[in-house]
């Protein structure tokens, strides 16, 4: 009996140990078909698997969405649900209420010494669970308060078709972007400090993170992405600095309603979940 109870406290501590605790809401649902896992899509940008036929905790995950309550979600370490419970609401850039008028943006337009200046002053001091949301707020932020560089950034989108393919665990990623000599899209210059070395084209930041390498498709509109899961690994997104999550984009394609400025309560939280500063 001793040794049996030393091994059975050995691996739930080992298991305590693999798993990860997340505290975010559910952005979308995507159910898997015959037998495939179903993809929970979280705010933050992550993906949490449930087994095809575990319809009960499907079926909670369904409710909660519904609500938009806050959870916590225990995950192992393959980002399968273990559990969830709901918490107290915290802090959240979906639904805000977007009360600046529509004004057209106009980008800056730089030489490559001035995208790789910008991409120096950039903070290195983040922390390593931070969201790249948070990151790449602040990066922009920074550099038009202390630059007056009115830089943009570059959502990358991954398909439910390659999340499931590979098991991946994010279904976004953003970071600022720059236009070098003139706006267009063979003029970008990704600026992405936690992955990179320096500005570089899109297709060499993208294949960090597509183990395929295909080329990720450019699409204006949300629903380029949301509606055509199966068509492509990846997609990306370019929006104006002001744009923070996913929501936003998809906010502008179904109201109009468009981000034109920072919200300081906004940058207050990013500065703090990014780099733990006010």
């Amino acid at each position: 009996m001793k040794y049996f109870l030393l091994a059975m406290m050995t691996y739930l501590l080992s298991f305590q140990a693999m798993a990860t605790k997340v505290e975010s809401q559910i952005h979308s649902l995507d159910k898997g078909l015959s037998g495939q896992e179903h993809l929970v899509k979280l705010t933050n940008g992550q993906v949490t698997f449930i087994d095809f036929n575990d319809k009960a905790l499907l079926k909670r995950i369904e409710q909660s969405y519904q609500k938009k309550e806050w959870l916590e979600f225990t995950l192992d370490d393959k980002n399968n649900l273990i559990s969830m419970k709901i918490i107290p609401a915290q802090f959240s850039f979906e639904d805000r209420a977007i009360k600046d008028p529509p004004v057209p943006y106009a980008p800056s337009v730089v030489t490559m010494s001035g995208a790789t200046a910008m991409f120096r002053k950039m903070r290195t001091n983040y922390q390593q669970e931070s969201q790249c949301f948070n990151r790449a707020l602040i990066w922009t932020y920074e550099a038009f308060i202390n630059s007056q560089i009115k830089s943009n950034k570059v959502f990358l989108f991954f398909t439910s078709r390659y999340i499931r393919s590979h098991h991946y665990h994010w279904w976004f990623h953003v970071t600022p972007m720059m236009f070098i000599g003139a706006i267009g899209r063979a003029n970008w210059k990704i600026l992405d400090r936690r992955y990179t070395h320096g500005p570089i084209n899109s297709k060499t930041w993208t294949d960090i993170f597509i183990q395929t390498k295909r080329t990720c498709k450019t699409v204006y509109k949300y629903s380029d992405y949301r509606d055509h899961q199966q068509e492509q690994d990846c997609y990306m997104i370019p929006v104006s600095m002001y744009y923070v999550v996913p929501s936003d984009i998809e906010r502008f394609e179904e109201t109009g309603e468009e981000r034109t400025s920072f919200e300081e309560e906004e940058i207050q939280y990013a500065r703090w979940e990014a780099f733990k500063t006010r």
